[in-house]
């Protein structure tokens, strides 16, 4: 859904150890940074020798510039106890109008009482304008533990 050009900015936030930046880059991300609340993390993430900078962020409050970012990639940062609901309304802030925001959120928590915030948060944003919805689709997560995720592909206006 999203197509990367040589000049495009994506945000990896919660990025953990970096292991989705080998398939990022591959994919034709070349300027790519971290965002991770775990120093050690960062550390790990920035061996890899592919993110151009990294930052101890702790969402909802990052150091980052409005519409800073062409697109950001948040994968495995939604569950019980992790990142808060409004943490959407920050990607909408750092991303681009036009840019991408690209997340997955377990489907068991997103569906579930305890994840109402979260799927408030997202719907919020989506009825006030400040995306559009490209793509919402259910598949596998956690394969071996029989999981599936929601995976979001939301446009920033």
């Amino acid at each position: 859904h999203v197509s990367p050009t040589d000049d495009m900015k994506l945000l990896d936030i919660g990025c953990g150890t970096g292991y989705a930046a080998p398939t990022l880059n591959k994919a034709g991300f070349k300027h790519l940074v971290a965002a991770d609340l775990s120093t050690g993390m960062l550390e790990l993430a920035e061996r890899r020798g592919i993110y151009k900078r990294c930052v101890r962020s702790v969402l909802p409050d990052t150091p980052f510039e409005d519409d800073e970012f062409d697109c950001l990639h948040a994968a495995g940062l939604f569950f019980p106890g992790s990142a808060p609901a409004d943490s959407f309304e920050e990607f909408a802030r750092i991303v681009k109008p036009g840019g991408h925001i690209v997340f997955s959120i377990r489907s068991c928590y997103h569906d579930s009482d305890e994840g109402k915030a979260h799927k408030d948060s997202i719907e919020a944003l989506l009825a006030e304008g400040k995306c559009s919805l490209v793509a919402k689709d259910r598949a596998p997560y956690l394969p071996g533990e029989n999981m599936d995720a929601y995976y979001y592909v939301l446009k920033v206006e």
